[in-house]
């Protein structure tokens, strides 16, 4: 082999540096592993069993409050660390960007798709135009964006055409604010380019601040990415334990407002009346069902507790639970339906206070009560200036009370009379009472604004508001010069600063809105760690076990080899900070079946060339020479795939598209140059190689099937295979994944066994309407999906469905579970697709099979250069998916686990079809061997093509075998996941090396046959 001293020396350096990389990655975890023994000395744990006997629900919460004690002290540590040398001359934050990183679903955490709100920057470049043609095409573009691929700039260009086919865009757009750039003659197009362009800077500046906002969260490395044509940020989180911390920090627009209030007595007769206006309105709408059924005591979404129930410090109850009510109540419930659940501010005497607080309700029955103050009715019962908003922190002894304040609008306008712009500076701060607080420093005209402002209102309150939610409403004593204030709002420190970084950053230039969420939880993810690494192990263990017994000294060589490889997998993935995912574990044993792949081809050829008579050293030089072009061919086809899924694919499947490209070039260095090396090294010292164990020494070597010969009824099969497959697609369908169709699904794990059935019965009644619930691993695991609330894109409608769902399973969890408990121990992940996010799934879905399919047709017309070669391979690529569409669509709901069409099963069914390119390019490139042989070339093409297959039996049969062991261990050991993706893998295999036999060669023969026809007939004319 010539360049044996460069392999050698890249081999080294591949080891060095690899080594180095991975280096970090095992100091990283040495001191975080120390960190987790000192904070476990430092803050000890006593016998919770023994402290709460028998009340599962302190116990949780006292472990909880250690656990949750112990990582604030573990990261106050490592934070300490951050500026610390701590190995080689490195920091340790440096440490921490250099290590492996590893996904959400092997270290748990959040991951979030956000969406700049373009409706809402159009509006503001548009000045806020109020013209009804306008308001109705950004409405109407809004409501497309859920089934149109194109961007909302079109959508909302393309509806203004429809709604007034004469409409300028400049009418809308050409305001004093802009009129440096537009103006009313300027034409659409200018005014097009204008709002891209305003738009993609808006999106950009976004992007920087949720960026600036995310390098708060400390050590854990987050990951952010943009799609700046879509407007899409996509965040990656490692190790969340608080996730609603996460959102808010993540979906603030940072707004900061100063409003003048009302105060409960000036409103108390309106509030009467308004209770008044809600029984009328609920009479004549009793059958809406939005809001009659919101009153249904039968409906457990709806359940309410008084207000001392709630309020009570020493009830035991879950305030969330619907208390049993007596008939005086029901009766309570239909005179009062607004008290019934909203208690307004008033004394002993039944008197409204003097209080810009103007009622209370419970989280629950926020939604609810937002409701009915938008009823027209209602709202007509309160003066024109008045808007209502909640108060930002709970209350009560259960923290789960919320405040309604009164905010008094200025005349003519809806924007307050100071905002976010006339603040300096803000910090986290003490007042004299020691309180957390956040302290600003106003600009000078902020200064005077605030002096006015505070001026006008002695003797009432200012509340302080961010983001429609009030912090504070201090009474203002007197006149405040100098342009200080302050926030308070019973904060923690870290609460404090996060509202304080989130305003020093500074304001989003549009709203960001989560479209897509993906929530694992630390148990999951250390689970399915375990399940990973043991799948990976017991693959490689079996793999190396067949090469060795089939192979023999071989088998040693093809052992080294994959060690080598499998390492600097992981290595080169530390060196180019790419994220290690469970999907990227299964590229990683898929690798290893593939790996053996190209050393089976080699030693096949090396027995060929021993059976001819050649000393070991030429056959094995002979052997690795007419082995490479298939190898080559073989790996190019499956890069493909794996480039177009990189390229197109999001999430865990980039990371499983990474993980297989990088094992395809360590497995053509390893297993071409390093193997060759290893096994030439062998010869040069003398050592007995052999090339196979005896009892295989002939297996599959001088086969004489005629492949050909029962063509017509393979293709009988496929078609029968295949109708049945379309006739199950239009009568029983796909069952399509969350990020397919949209929606919410939930992981939930319960302390014994549950029936899925009785659990549907629940959930239907809980989120009204239909729910899938499917059990998942073990009986007493369950994956719930549900459209619920999922064209909302806003905190209180998550709020709102995980608060449900805990509704509609509280009756099989244990006695007094609270729902932050459940959320803790029960729910192991969650996740959310926004209907417009899967448009754009399906979208690159299709366009990543049909890429594929087009670039493998290009490359195999390129290489072989005959179209023969490329409509076989082609028509066996569509078969294999074909096929494999058809299994998934006949046997779900038939087979114990879950088929569903997803982001995963695209990503295995392009890797089948690599995987049967694979298989038909090693035929393909023995028969191109066969064509150049003299005595193969006087054979007719039927038996060129037979022997072709026949002679590449053996490696065919191994391939299949050392690619579908490891599957076969992914699906019983990989975890629930992986448990769809190799199966599909795994039944991809079967048919990928059916097809590439029975299916490309016929074809390929088909086509040939007409092609000499065709020939001949032209040539007798």
């Amino acid at each position: 082999m010539q360049g044996k001293g460069l392999v050698r020396v890249v081999s080294l350096l591949l080891i060095a540096i690899c080594t180095y990389q991975l280096l970090f990655t095992w100091k990283a975890n040495q001191i975080e592993k120390q960190a987790v023994a000192i904070a476990e000395t430092q803050i000890p744990s006593g016998d919770a069993n023994a402290l709460y006997p028998n009340n599962l629900l302190q116990q949780f919460l006292y472990k909880d409050s250690i656990h949750k004690e112990r990582i604030e002290y573990k990261n106050r540590y490592l934070d300490s660390l951050a500026p610390e040398k701590v190995f080689l001359g490195t920091t340790f934050k440096k440490v921490k960007e250099n290590e492996l990183s590893l996904g959400l679903d092997l270290q748990g955490g959040m991951s979030a798709v956000l969406q700049v709100n373009v409706k809402e920057l159009l509006m503001s470049l548009s000045d806020n135009n109020s013209s009804p043609v306008f308001i109705e095409a950004l409405d109407l573009a809004e409501s497309r964006m859920s089934q149109s691929a194109d961007d909302y700039i079109t959508l909302f260009t393309k509806a203004l055409k429809e709604k007034n086919p004469t409409a300028k865009l400049a009418n809308y757009f050409a305001t004093r604010t802009n009129s440096q750039i537009l103006n009313s003659n300027s034409s659409d197009e200018d005014v097009l380019k204008y709002i891209r362009e305003e738009s993609e800077n808006a999106i950009h500046r976004t992007y920087n601040i949720i960026s600036a906002r995310v390098d708060q969260f400390g050590l854990k490395q987050p990951n952010i990415t943009l799609e700046p044509k879509k407007g899409r940020i996509t965040v990656e989180i490692g190790g969340v334990d608080n996730p609603a911390r996460v959102r808010k920090m993540l979906q603030a627009t940072a707004s900061l407002e100063f409003w003048e209030t009302y105060k409960a007595n000036e409103l108390g007769g309106a509030i009467n009346e308004a209770n008044d206006a809600v029984k009328l309105y609920l009479s004549y709408t009793k059958g809406g069902k939005t809001v009659a059924n919101a009153t249904d005591s039968t409906n457990p979404a709806s359940a309410t507790a008084t207000l001392d129930d709630i309020l009570s410090e020493d009830n035991t109850k879950d305030t969330t639970k619907k208390l049993t009510e007596t008939e005086q109540q029901k009766q309570a419930q239909k005179d009062f339906p607004l008290f019934s659940i909203f208690y307004p501010s008033i004394d002993q005497n039944n008197q409204y206070v003097e209080s810009p607080v103007i009622g209370r309700s419970a989280n629950i029955d926020t939604a609810l009560v937002n409701q009915y103050l938008n009823v027209a009715e209602v709202k007509a019962k309160f003066p024109k200036d008045i808007e209502f908003m909640w108060g930002a922190k709970p209350i009560g002894d259960k923290n789960n009370i919320y405040e309604l304040y009164a905010i008094k609008k200025r005349p003519g306008t809806d924007k307050p009379f100071i905002d976010g712009g006339a603040v300096e500076t803000s910090k986290p701060d003490l007042d004299q009472f020691g309180n957390v607080t956040i302290s600003m420093k106003m600009t000078h005209e902020g200064a005077s604004k605030w002096k006015k402002m505070t001026g006008s209102n002695v003797g009432r309150n200012i509340a302080i508001v961010v983001d429609n939610e009030v912090y504070s409403a201090p009474n203002v004593n007197e006149e405040i010069s100098g342009g200080s204030s302050s926030i308070s709002g019973a904060f923690t420190q870290e609460e404090a600063t996060d509202l304080s970084n989130i305003l020093k950053i500074g304001k989003l230039p549009a709203s960001a809105n989560i479209v897509e969420e993906d929530m694992v939880g630390a148990t999951l993810g250390a689970e399915s760690i375990k399940a990973g690494l043991l799948s990976m192990l017991v693959g490689f263990i079996l793999v190396i076990a067949f090469m060795m017994f089939y192979y023999s000294t071989l088998g040693i060589a093809a052992t080294i080899v994959l060690f080598f490889n499998v390492f600097l997998i992981v290595g080169i993935m530390a060196i180019l900070g790419s994220t290690l995912t469970l999907p990227g574990i299964a590229g990683i044993v898929l690798t290893m079946g593939m790996a053996v792949d190209a050393n089976v081809l080699i030693y096949e050829r090396i027995k060929e060339e021993l059976k001819l008579g050649h000393s070991f050293e030429k056959a094995a030089g002979l052997g690795f020479k007419h082995a490479l072009p298939a190898i080559i061919d073989g790996n190019v086809t499956t890069m493909i795939t794996g480039i177009i899924l990189f390229l197109i694919g999001m999430g865990p499947i980039k990371g499983f598209a990474t993980t297989l490209i990088i094992g395809i070039i360590t497995t053509l260095f390893t297993a071409v140059l390093v193997s060759n090396l290893i096994v030439e090294r062998w010869i040069k010292k003398g050592r007995n190689i052999k090339a196979s164990n005896k009892l295989f020494d002939n297996f599959l070597t001088e086969t004489k099937f005629d492949f050909l010969k029962g063509r017509k009824l393979k293709y009988i099969i496929s078609i029968v295979i295949l109708s049945a497959g379309a006739i199950s697609f239009f009568t029983r369908g796909f069952e399509s994944g969350v990020d397919f169709k949209g929606g919410r699904q939930y992981k939930v794990r319960f302390e014994q066994a549950v029936n899925t059935a009785n659990i549907k019965e629940s959930l239907d009644n809980s989120f009204q309407g239909s729910t899938i619930v499917k059990t998942i691993g073990s009986d007493n695991q369950i994956k719930v999906t549900t459209s619920f609330l999922i064209d909302k894109n806003s905190a209180e409608s998550d709020h709102l469905a995980d608060s449900t769902l805990y509704l509609g399973l509280q009756k099989y969890l244990p006695e007094n579970t609270s729902y932050d408990a459940f959320k803790q121990i029960n729910l192991l992940s969650q996740q959310k697709v926004d209907p417009t996010i899967s448009v754009d799934i399906i979208k690159s879905s299709t366009w990543a099979v049909i890429l594929s399919i087009l670039a493998i047709f290009i490359y195999i017309l390129v290489r072989f250069r005959t179209f023969g070669y490329s409509i076989g391979a082609i028509a066996s690529t569509i078969h294999d998916a074909f096929i494999l569409l058809a299994i998934y669509t006949l046997l779900h709901g038939i087979l114990p686990f879950s088929l569903e069409v997803d982001q995963t099963f695209i990503a295995a069914l392009l890797t089948v079809i690599g995987y049967s390119l694979n298989d038909t390019v090693v035929i393909f490139d023995r028969l191109r061997e066969y064509s150049n042989i003299p005595e193969q070339k006087k054979l007719p093409l039927a038996s060129q093509m037979n022997n072709a297959i026949n002679s590449t039996l053996a490696r065919t049969f191994n391939t299949g075998i050392t690619t579908i062991i490891p599957l076969i261990i992914l699906f019983f050991f990989g975890g629930d996941t992986l448990k769809s993706f190799s199966f599909a893998m795994a039944i991809g295999v079967v048919i990928g090396t059916y097809s590439s036999v029975f299916v490309a060669s016929p074809i390929m023969y088909e086509y040939e046959q007409w092609r000499q026809k065709r020939e001949a007939k032209k040539a007798n004319q």
